[in-house]
């Protein structure tokens, strides 16, 4: 039955965001003040936009990443996601942002994968003693981190991690949200 609700939700929602996306890009008169419209017009496609599926949902989130003005933004939803405790949502989510990073590595865009580190950092900050976010941090973290694809930077991030991660676990209450 929560499988059922929770689809129920996903498609309700994706048909929603679907309009929202149809009334805001692709509106005439353009609606002012949306910043990197052309580059968002290029990546989402006019409507109907079928995204049925959370593959395809994560895939499109992807290239918006790679949109300075939206990278934090897109970043927070993973974090939600890929430390979510539902395991086909983490699957999903997880999926599309490893190979992301990989080919960040593969390609040698070391300054890109720095600027989407220091992001995850900063979600991580301006978290900190957050009971709504934080063991879904932990977790983002922990998928993050044993997946591999940060080793190439890892060393220059560790000192920032480590400081946040004490920060947290003195200043949150709950030491036992690491292990969530």
């Amino acid at each position: 039955m929560a499988l059922k609700i929770t689809r129920w939700i996903a498609v309700e929602t994706l048909e929603l965001s679907s309009v929202n996306r149809q009334c805001l890009l692709f509106s005439d008169p353009t609606i002012p003040h949306i910043e990197q419209l052309e580059e968002l017009r290029s990546i989402i496609p006019p409507p109907p936009l079928d995204i049925s599926t959370e593959k395809e949902c994560f895939d499109l989130w992807m290239k918006v990443m790679r949109l300075d003005t939206y990278r934090k933004a897109v970043i927070t939803g993973l974090v939600s996601s890929i430390g979510s405790l539902t395991e086909s949502l983490v699957k999903s989510s997880s999926a599309p942002f490893m190979s992301y990073l990989r080919q960040l590595v593969a390609e040698n865009k070391l300054d890109e994968l720095n600027l989407v580190t220091r992001d995850i950092l900063n979600v991580f900050q301006e978290n900190l003693n957050s009971v709504r976010l934080m063991p879904y941090i932990f977790n983002f973290l922990g998928h993050l981190l044993s997946s591999g694809c940060l080793d190439s930077i890892f060393k220059s991030m560790s000192r920032s991690l480590l400081t946040l991660n004490r920060t947290e676990m003195t200043n949150g209450g709950k030491p036992l949200k690491v292990f969530i």
